[in-house]
């Protein structure tokens, strides 16, 4: 049935040759009932596995039925394991939320059977391996023995011609173990059973030849000394309890049926409570991550056209006015000076783009936040401390309202503050020394002010342009896409880069370091590019020596890191944009027909409407944030189901060792990613419907859904439909990335 003629197989790791197994010769007939032997590390799980075709093997030639194996593809060997193989594990391998009668079944169900078909071929099994009254009890609740009867009973439901068996008896009492080894014997009747174990003594009654390993090769190969079985040529068929030798090697299986997948998909969704709620939770998540980034968006665009105002200019005062070149080339310091001279301006703000920006000021008893905003105006107007005199100090604007709830200004002006950037990527201590107050009707309407210095807001504006750009590394002529942040450390020296261990995915050779990335960043108004070299990949060992950071891992964990100097270069520009303040509100209009004659390209903010304007102004925003915004929700969500599903690795790697392929497993876990992403669409519509219709209160909600149609939901669901796909053939091509051995090592 099987013979191996000087097979090797051998390990790479970190540059180590390791070798498994090397140069074994031998031969393995139907009704034999071979024991492997040997020490710990002398190759008998290796030799199993490629005789199982869980692994691959690098020399020498492996026959199955005569044919030759060294020229099989991945894929050739999941059907060779799919027709010839019925593994039993250590470990069980059993799925723990699926009862005995679930379990058998999965194996049938993996050959194209029809479930309504082999009700009665399953039951018998079960009564076989002396199992009945436990038919429906989850694997989870069986003991050692049970849980190994019913592996077997999945072997024996295959009706291959090939049993293998890895410690079988490993983790069992001696009764147990015993009626193991028995039961395996039986079956060695009319198939070939291939036993690993350390405890020759349990299985010396019934073997019918022993293999002994040593260090990788074979040293022994004898036939045991009693019950010696001689197979005949026209063995009897005996009933579907066992399957005579001719019939099993001609045996054909089929493909999983579509119904079968249907059914695997939706118990899949629901045997797990836990997992299902997590996913129900993220897809919930999901779908109103993207669902608020569209809607957002349309709001926008509605509210520009019929409100004249703009969500996506945060700041958004009537007086602002925000004013670029036609040609999108930056604005001059000639300019500069011109606007401000201009009849009708109160003050011009260079860093404009640093204004649509929340930052956050946290204290040891309070935590502030506010728009930044520059130092345009006299100490006079302080009611408390100094302007600043250094970078890291800030005048503080507070609604005087909000100071009327009894706050103490010493408090501010005394107490130990730290900045923190809007994506939250840095921090750093700042020193509040002014206070300066403002009423509900003032221009500043929106939320506090930090006013700063101009080297504080060109951070911030730097900090804008890298939000609201395009960030993508050129590889092997192709453009790959940037999500993660990019943070300047001068801890990485110049022309350098630190980046996240998994970047080492990126490269041919699965490392990274050593390698240069040509960086590359563009919006509307340029396009740039930094070539720089990777020099370490940032670990949750070495995060904290490489960035002298106090952080945890995982805030910095997704972060590229690179100099201040390279990361001034990328995002370091001169104004292409500016905001112009009017002094009186009434007289915007008349101020924002004189900038046009000036021939710059206006936003009005008091009557912020597309059709008074190029677009383009705002989708330098717009786009980019919206954009962001839905592949950091895809991200997010991804690793997260990736986390819930990886602890069922060992599912998706058991129906594969069952012999169900790459597409058909994508399509189990499309249909279990599905149903859970119509509930979730199902409750989150319920939920926006009563908050459209006033049950439920959420001004915030209503605002921004009421702009939504028919047409709007439809593109809703189709988005993240494609989604909840993209998901799910990620993570099944990451179940076959490795071989089929490879994925129970990882899950171990």
């Amino acid at each position: 049935m099987i013979r191996l003629q000087n097979v090797s197989k051998y390990y790479y790791k970190k540059g180590i040759i390791a070798n498994g197994i090397s140069k074994v010769s031998m031969e393995l007939k139907i009704g034999e009932f071979v024991v492997i032997t040997g020490e710990s590390g002398s190759g008998k799980s290796t030799l199993l596995n490629v005789i199982s075709g869980l692994d691959s093997y690098e020399e020498g030639e492996m026959y199955i039925d005569g044919k030759e194996t060294s020229h099989f593809t991945q894929d050739d060997f999941e059907l060779y394991r799919k027709n010839y193989i019925g593994n039993i594990f250590q470990n069980f391998n059993l799925v723990a939320g699926y009862t005995v009668y679930q379990n058998i079944e999965l194996a049938l169900l993996a050959e194209g059977k029809e479930s309504d078909k082999i009700k009665v071929q399953i039951n018998e099994i079960i009564d076989r391996v002396g199992l009945a009254e436990y038919a429906n009890t989850k694997a989870s609740k069986l003991s050692g023995g049970q849980k190994q009867r019913v592996a077997i009973a999945r072997a024996l439901a295959k009706a291959s011609p090939i049993i293998v068996a890895d410690e079988p008896t490993g983790n069992l009492d001696v009764k147990s173990a015993a009626e193991i080894v028995k039961l395996l014997s039986e079956l060695a009747k009319d198939r070939l059973v291939v036993v690993v174990t350390h405890n020759f003594e349990q299985f010396e009654k019934y073997a019918t030849r022993q293999i002994k390993m040593s260090d990788g090769r074979l040293i022994e190969d004898r036939k045991a000394d009693v019950n010696e079985t001689v197979i005949s040529e026209n063995i009897e068929e005996k009933s579907d309890k066992s399957v005579s030798g001719g019939e099993v090697r001609n045996r054909e299986v089929g493909d999983i049926l579509s119904k079968s997948k249907l059914k695997l998909g939706t118990r899949n969704t629901f045997n797990l409570i836990g997992k299902f709620v997590l996913l129900l939770v993220v897809f919930v998540f999901l779908l109103e991550g993207v669902a608020s980034q569209y809607a957002s968006f349309k709001a926008s665009d509605n509210t520009a056209e019929n409100m004249g105002t703009n969500n996506f200019f945060l700041s958004s005062s009537d007086e602002r006015i925000i004013v670029k070149n036609k040609d999108n080339s930056p604005i001059t310091d000639k300019q500069y000076n011109d606007l401000l001279k201009k009849e009708g301006v109160d003050f011009v703000v260079k860093q404009d783009l640093a204004l649509d920006t929340m930052i956050y000021i946290e204290g040891k008893e309070d935590n502030l936040s506010g728009f930044p905003g520059d130092l345009s105006f006299s100490s006079d107007e302080l009611v408390a401390g100094r302007m600043p005199k250094a970078d890291d100090e800030v005048v503080f604007e507070i609604n005087r309202g909000r100071s009327a709830r009894g706050k103490n200004l010493k408090q501010y002006l005394n107490g130990t503050w730290t900045y923190t950037s809007d994506d939250r990527t840095k921090t750093k201590p700042i020193k509040i020394v002014g206070i300066k107050y403002y009423d509900s009707n003032n221009s500043m309407k929106w939320e506090s002010t930090v006013h700063m210095r101009p080297t504080f807001l060109e951070e911030i504006k730097s900090e804008n342009i890298q939000n609201n750009s395009t960030v993508y590394a050129v590889l092997d002529k192709k453009e790959i896409a940037i999500p993660n942040s990019i943070v300047s450390s001068q801890k990485v020296p110049r022309g350098k880069m630190y980046v996240p261990e998994d970047f080492d995915g990126m490269f041919k050779n699965g490392r990274a370091v050593g390698n240069k990335l040509n960086l590359n960043i563009k919006n509307i108004y340029f396009k740039d590019n930094t070539e720089l070299e990777i020099t370490n990949t940032i670990t949750s060992k070495n995060f904290k020596n490489l960035l002298g950071t106090s952080d945890t891992f995982d805030s910095v964990s997704h972060n590229i890191y690179i100099n201040q100097d390279d990361y001034n270069k990328l995002y370091k520009r001169p104004d292409y944009q500016m905001s112009v303040y009017a002094k009186d509100v009434q007289k915007v209009d008349l101020l924002v027909k004189s900038l046009k004659a000036d021939g710059y390209e206006v936003v009005d903010l008091k009557h912020a409407k597309t059709m008074m304007f190029d677009t383009a102004i705002l989708k330098i925003v717009q786009v980019p944030f919206t954009f962001i915004g839905l592949i950091a929700v895809f991200f997010i969500c991804y690793f997260v189901i990736k986390l819930i599903l990886k602890s069922r690795s060992s599912y998706f790697s058991t129906l594969r060792v069952l012999g169900i392929d790459k597409n058909d497993i994508n399509r189990i876990l499309d249909i279990e990613l599905l149903i859970i992403s119509h509930i979730a669409f199902i409750l989150c519509g319920i939920f926006t419907a009563l908050v459209l219709n006033g049950v439920i209160v959420i001004d915030t909600i209503s605002d921004t859904f009421k702009h939504l149609g028919i047409f709007d939901y439809v593109a809703l669901y189709v988005i993240v439909i494609a989604m909840t796909l993209l998901i799910s053939k990620r993570f099944a091509k990451a179940v076959f990335k490795k071989t089929a051995v490879g994925n129970f090592r990882e899950e171990v």
